[in-house]
């Protein structure tokens, strides 16, 4: 490569009588005895030999030293410029044209709901469980004469001040309250549920498995007043705490008309146990006493279910209204008002002979066939196999 290279001589001479220093313009640079032949079909364009005077290498110099200088002010004071400091990471906002969401929102709309119900860690409202709205389409009985908005089932026994209803929203409840003028005179409202529930935005949910949806909270078979109230109470705390965690939204489940179960974020305004709706009715001057005597649902009531009821029953008025729920206000509602209508003949003097009715009589006639061991549905059992009753 070193033949190819046209090397820059310089070289001291005395340079003649020229207005200006430097290279003179007529006189052609000499041509150095010592430089090799150079082939120029192998260099394309030849970089010509510049001979540099003594004079030219001093404004060279100079230039130089003087370019480094300004390079070295330029840098001096673009250091010395104040700066914007870039954002902290966590403050970039992604989109120019949506503001950030808070981490609790941005976690809460991104977590699907099955994933946030898995990771529930409450002590109630734990991994797997669910907060589902009590009422559902449906579940209004359209053969009853009346219809209460927001409480569904409402009737009453005729004849008596004694009344059914599923579990009403905050204002459902006033407006059974209104509807039997609990302004004027008490009434006594008695909850027949053993699964803790919980009034979020004035609508009443009850808890469940996720698996289960459906089916009422069976763990709390047999429990009595005083553990499930204090449940209640751990269960609206609970609902805050984890409403605080999202945003103030919590995640609540309902029914669709097809009978699918639907989870929805709701913004949490007020969260409130069952005794504490109805201590703010009677704060508002509705004349209410509350009771809650949890009985299992589709069970026969146990001997302290019917002492419950009896001393919640016997200081009452005879005439004042009596109003019964659980959660559609039907099974365990409907025995409650059993009981309390044969209290009240009680209380009045009044005997009743049982036998007589239709309903009782087939009932004493169908135990004597359980003597036998005919039980209904041993029998449907029998009929379903194979020469079933010669077996028998």
């Amino acid at each position: 490569m070193s033949d190819r290279i046209t090397p820059v001589v310089f070289r001291a001479y005395t340079a003649p009588a020229s207005p200006k220093k430097g290279l003179s313009p007529s006189a052609p640079p000499p041509e150095p005895s010592e430089r090799p032949p150079v082939d120029q079909s192998e260099l394309g364009a030849p970089a010509p030999s510049v001979e540099m005077r003594p004079a030219t290498l001093r404004k060279i110099g100079l230039a130089a030293t003087l370019g480094l200088v300004g390079l070295g002010a330029l840098s001096l004071w673009s250091n010395l410029s104040p700066q914007p400091s870039p954002p902290p990471a966590s403050s970039i906002s992604v989109s120019v044209d949506q503001p950030a969401e808070s981490p609790a929102v941005l976690t809460q709309l991104e977590a699907s709901p099955a994933a946030v119900v898995a990771t529930r860690d409450g002590q109630l409202l734990s991994a797997g469980r669910i907060l589902k709205f009590d009422q559902y389409p449906g579940l209004q009985n359209g053969q009853l004469p009346e219809t209460i908005e927001g409480a569904p089932n409402f009737r009453g026994v005729e004849g008596t001040s004694i009344y059914g209803v599923a579990q009403p929203t905050e204002s459902g409840l006033r407006a059974v309250l209104d509807r039997l003028g609990a302004k004027e005179h008490s009434v006594t409202w008695a909850t027949m549920r053993e699964e803790p529930v919980v009034y979020v935005n004035g609508r009443s949910y009850s808890l469940r498995l996720e698996a289960h949806p459906f089916a009422n909270f069976d763990e709390n078979s047999g429990i009595t007043t005083a553990p499930l109230e204090r449940q209640e109470d751990q269960l609206k705390q609970e609902v805050l705490r984890e409403a605080a965690n999202h945003g103030g939204k919590i995640l609540l489940h309902g029914e669709a008309a097809d009978g699918s179960l639907v989870a929805e974020w709701v913004d949490v305004t007020s969260v409130k146990t069952p005794q504490e709706v109805f201590a703010e009715a009677k704060a508002e001057g509705y004349q209410v006493n509350y009771a809650r005597i949890p009985i299992t649902d589709e069970k026969a009531p146990e001997d302290r279910d019917f002492d419950a009821l009896v001393a919640t029953l016997k200081d009452v008025d005879p005439d004042a209204p009596l109003v019964f729920n659980c959660h559609a206000g039907r099974g365990r509602t409907t025995t409650a008002m059993v009981v309390a209508d044969l209290v009240r003949s009680a209380q009045a003097g009044k005997s009743q002979n049982f036998t007589q009715h239709q309903a009782v009589r087939g009932d004493i006639g169908e135990q004597g066939n359980y003597e036998q061991g005919e039980y209904r549905i041993i029998l449907r059992l029998i009929q379903a196999l194979q020469a079933g009753p010669e077996s028998k």
